[in-house]
């Protein structure tokens, strides 16, 4: 080999080692970076609101993010059934009178808005034995029984109850006033061991008032939730997950079929006879449109989980430092166990549950062919969730009482505490009164949209505002891709921490602690406001045994606020909003007896809570000394991120360093050669020499 290639192949070979070693080691920041900078922007960009709404006040997009996401995080450790969770009624406040394969993509835009419970009507076609979304019935002609089937499709796939996840043709929804055209591709769910695939109509038809893409069911729609869950979930993107509430209404559609048939969900016969797409059980269709988690494991908390750990709460989420929910001893078992507890936030989280699904009303005929209780091993009951009573506490009878009472919420309710984390209803229920538990806890707007201060009144009394209003849905057909980002207006007013504008967002890092921040409740409004930490103000404690909080005489520093509470006492964070109210009340009553002018000195118009800032820019964490959950201690990424950002490190090492190899090898081999073929040269021209004749 020349000397020049022998040169420019291991400069080559230099070149080459140092470029891996650069993109190996900026690898994982990369992909980290790339991935908060997706879930970020894709979270914010839904947040798009109206200033009108808050009073003329503007939230910047990170103001939105770090007060939604603080509220979260503070409530890590509260039973789920008493944090806030905004509902919204997807068939009024969302597809309105659009129930298309448009309209369903903008599904995401509402989860990521932050309606943490979706309530969804299903009419069930019984001729049909399938759940659809549409509230009409389709005519034969563009329903799901015009289909061509294929038995042989699907080659030798032939496992039963196997999920096979495949593009079918390219659907295109396109509507006469618009030219944009819409395409997209769902899976199919082979479900038996005769596997068919269904072509649908591929137009939308106009039915009544409703426009309806024929093929879309229910399973539809859990494959849509099922890809938002999947990209927030907990390994892959612990900053912004997040727990679902699926609340299904069950409605009957009229049409003609013989009530005296087995139901349709348990005959085998029928069941053989059903194209892959439609729906089967609510369970079948459920489990096998939601995947597993990264970490192979179930995302669905079902009845036989919360069965499973109330009955001993030691190995399961425990009681510690968690008033909200009896508990009982079990002389035959020697466990705790409760006959009402629901599990905190956290223990979800860790366990890799992102959705509960549970029944709303049940407005099927009592002959109905379909059976709900082959469904119990998976969907809560009405009662369980909550989901058959969310219209109970109407906002139009608190606003009739002035709120003055978040306990009596108008209509002859009145509130009653689930645990000790509430102060018991004074007077308790006169005779006649209906009594309403705190778990769960909804107000609705049937027949009075939420305004901005109604829905903010409602979440600071501690309920979950739930938004039924057709106001609130852009209903206009075909939807522009970010025509839904409007209905996450509302969330704004469910922020019961944090006042406007707060908190505010720092560029930099905080570990030199020159940004750190802490946060106060202003005297004003109750609602908090980032602060120097080094300012003097009294400090807020909570009672370790009940409900109850004290204000301290004396003026702290955020750093001696923790050893200035009295015994059975300690410096606390409110951890949901009627707890934030519970303070402010507090805090209400002890101004009412300072004069006037002390109130206007800045000591005495806020009040430390136990919350700061020092675990990041935007990571708000209880005590001096915390981090983040979803952060590695360093304000990095969380390091379910990183560890798989190195295992795709490692597997690019490894095809590359045998790239190199297979390279270096020919390249040692040809040099060998070179030199074997020079030490052969030298050897000939010794041997050369010239013979004389005789």
């Amino acid at each position: 080999m020349p000397p020049s290639n022998r040169h420019s192949n291991k400069s080559f070979c230099a070149y080459f080692i140092c470029y891996l070693t650069f993109v190996l080691f900026h690898l994982p920041k990369a992909m980290a970076a790339a991935n908060d900078r997706i879930s970020r922007d894709s979270l914010t960009q839904s947040l798009a609101y109206d200033a009108t709404t808050n009073e003329g006040e503007i939230f910047t997009k990170q103001n939105i993010v770090s007060a939604l996401r603080s509220q979260r995080d503070l409530a890590i450790n509260v039973s789920i059934n008493r944090i806030q969770w905004p509902a919204i009624s997807l068939s009024s406040s969302f597809f309105g009178n659009n129930y298309t394969d448009s309209k369903l993509q903008g599904l995401s835009s509402v989860m990521g808005s932050g309606y943490r419970r979706l309530v969804l009507d299903l009419y069930w076609r019984s001729d049909l034995g399938n759940w659809q979304l549409c509230p009409e019935i389709i005519p034969d002609t563009t329903s799901t029984q015009r289909m061509l089937l294929n038995p042989n499709l699907l080659g030798g796939l032939n496992s039963p109850n196997r999920t096979v996840t495949r593009p079918l043709p390219t659907i295109s929804t396109t509507s006469s006033n618009a030219t944009q055209s819409t395409t997209s591709y769902r899976p199919l769910i082979a479900k038996d061991l005769n596997f068919r695939e269904a072509v649908f109509s591929r137009e939308d038809v106009v039915i009544s008032s409703y426009t309806c893409t024929p093929w879309i069911t229910f399973r539809h729609f859990m494959q849509a939730l099922d890809g938002y869950l999947g990209s927030i979930e907990p390994i892959r993107n612990p900053e912004n997950t997040d727990v679902y509430i699926l609340i299904l209404n069950l409605n009957n559609l009229n049409v003609t079929t013989n009530n005296n048939i087995q139901s349709v969900n348990t005959n085998s016969t029928w069941l053989d006879s059903m194209s892959a797409n439609q729906s089967l059980s609510l369970q079948q269709t459920i489990q096998s449109s939601v995947g597993q988690s990264l970490a192979s494991t179930s995302k669905i908390y079902k009845p036989p989980n919360l069965t499973q750990d109330r009955a001993n709460l030691t190995v399961s989420f425990n009681t510690t430092g968690m008033p909200y929910f009896t508990t009982e001893d079990n002389p035959n078992t020697q466990t705790l166990t409760t006959q009402t507890g629901w599990p905190p936030w956290s223990y979800l989280i860790e366990n890799r549950f992102q959705l509960l699904v549970g029944f709303g009303n049940n407005n099927l005929p009592t002959n109905t062919n379909y059976n709900t209780t082959d469904d119990a091993q998976l969907i809560f009951n009405e009662v369980d969730l909550g989901g058959g009573s969310m219209n109970v506490v109407n906002v139009t009878s608190m606003e009739a009482t002035g709120w003055t009472n978040c306990s009596v919420p108008g209509s002859n309710n009145y509130m009653i505490p689930s645990g000790n984390e509430t102060t018991d209803l004074v007077g308790g229920i006169p005779p006649g009164g209906n009594a309403v538990s705190w778990s769960w806890a909804y107000m609705v707007d049937q027949g009075n949209p939420f305004s901005y201060q109604s829905a903010n009144n409602a979440s600071a009394c501690g309920y979950s505002p739930y938004f039924t209003a057709s106001s609130y849905a852009a209903n206009s057909y075909p939807v522009a891709l970010n025509a839904s980002s409007s209905i996450g207006n509302p969330i704004l007013s469910t922020i019961w921490s944090w006042d406007v504008g707060q908190p505010p967002y720092l560029m930099g890092s905080l570990r030199n602690g020159s940004n750190l921040l802490c946060a106060s409740v202003q005297v004003s409004n109750g609602r908090w406001k980032a602060a120097d930490c080094a300012a003097l103000y009294k400090v807020a404690c909570r009672s370790v045994q009940d409900p109850d909080w004290a204000l301290t005489s004396d003026y702290y520093s955020y750093d001696r606020a923790a050893s200035s509470c009295p015994d059975k006492f300690k410096f606390e964070a409110p951890r949901t909003a009627q707890q934030n109210h519970m303070l402010f009340m507090i805090v209400q009553n002890a101004t009412r007896s300072v004069a006037t002018a002390t109130i206007q000195s800045t000591a005495d118009q806020f009040v430390w809570i136990d919350l700061n800032n020092a675990g990041g820019q935007d990571c708000w964490v209880v005590g001096k000394n915390s981090t983040c959950w979803w952060t590695n201690g360093s304000n990095g990424e969380f390091t379910g991120l990183i560890q798989t950002s190195a295992v795709a490190g490692v597997i690019i090492l490894i095809f590359v360093s045998l790239f190199i190899w297979v390279k270096c090898t020919r390249m040692y081999r040809q040099r060998k050669a070179g030199i074997r073929k020079g030490i052969v040269s030298r050897l000939i021209q010794e041997r050369e020499y010239v013979t004389v004749p005789a």
